[in-house]
């Protein structure tokens, strides 16, 4: 029942972004914006990836429309505002009302077409204070957009800054994460047992991604699409001892979910390193809540300081 209800919440939300997107650019055909950008959808040239990206830019009721473009050999990638950006500057002049994008469904995930880092920082010369940025997520037939998310740019770029590091207070860190965390009381609970296990055990743990309410622009696009901030718990851990962890954080979770499903991956960390990542996911049968641990054999040093997003303190350290 209350699903169900929050399932009609969602519906009625997305309505009233396309109402309101329709009525801000005062468009009385709704093909008039649909159809350009998908036109320049299927204009991507993706051999690598196969992920088609479109962005159009708005200004004064110009368009200039631009699709992706990446190369095998050397393998490179130009994103689609760049192109888009590239016609704007050879013909106008005038601020960017509107940032619209989408995507084909190739490109799974919301972080392969929302406007990278980079890309905000060719187009910030370009916008003004009062910039929107949309992004259209398309049905599965790649015909009918009718979902969308909208945000003001300076949101967007602001969300990319460095944070400050963040380091969960030892005496106090049930305030401390309900301060700077997503987690709730319960989630707080569970990571507070792992903080009191891995300190006996000189294990280093990170609270990261969405949960730790510190992920960049996929964090912001989370909140605006799907209503929450968070339905999993990331936590790196850092293991410089020869214990095996994970039977005692299986415990511990169980404690506090019941019975959970166990699944294991390993990852690279670095495509020009040996690191890796060795990836336990826990889900839990009765809610599915999952927590994901990820175990590096690599110091937190060493990977932080080569990767852009991990320098930018996008993370809480527990302990």
């Amino acid at each position: 029942m209350y699903f169900d209800l929050w399932l009609n919440y969602v519906k009625i939300i997305k309505i009233l972004n396309i109402y309101y997107f329709k009525n801000l650019m005062s468009l009385t055909d709704f093909r008039r914006v649909q159809e350009p950008i998908i036109v320049e959808l299927e204009k991507s040239l993706t051999p690598v990836t196969s992920k088609n990206v479109a962005c159009t830019l708005y200004s004064d009721w110009n368009s200039f429309n631009g699709h992706n473009i990446e190369t095998l050999n050397p393998i490179h990638f130009i994103h689609a505002e760049e192109v888009a950006l590239q016609i704007l500057k050879e013909w106008w002049r005038n601020k960017v009302d509107v940032i619209l994008t989408t995507w084909n469904w190739k490109a799974k995930k919301l972080k392969h077409v929302v406007p990278c880092f980079n890309c905000c920082k060719l187009l910030e010369p370009h916008t003004h204070s009062g910039t929107k940025v949309y992004i259209w997520e398309p049905e599965k037939d790649d015909v009918d957009f009718i979902r969308v998310i909208s945000m003001d740019f300076s949101e967007l770029i602001a969300s990319y800054w460095k944070r400050s590091l963040s380091i969960i207070s030892q005496d106090l860190p049930w305030d401390d994460m309900i301060l700077k965390t997503n987690l709730s009381q319960w989630d707080i609970a569970l990571v507070i047992d792992l903080i009191n296990f891995a300190k006996k055990r000189w294990i280093e743990l990170y609270l990261t991604w969405w949960a730790s309410w510190r992920w960049g622009a996929t964090q912001l696009l989370i909140e605006k699409w799907f209503l929450s901030s968070y339905w999993d718990i990331d936590i790196i851990v850092v293991n410089k001892t020869s214990i095996n962890v994970m039977d005692e954080f299986l415990k511990i979770v169980k404690n506090h979910l019941g019975d959970v499903t166990v699944e294991y991956r390993k990852i690279p960390l670095l495509w020009t390193t040996n690191s890796y990542s060795t990836v336990v996911k826990l889900i839990a049968m009765s809610t599915w809540k999952s927590i994901d641990f990820s175990i590096w054999n690599s110091t937190v040093e060493e990977v932080f300081n080569k990767k852009d997003y991990y320098n930018n303190n996008w993370y809480h350290k527990l302990c």
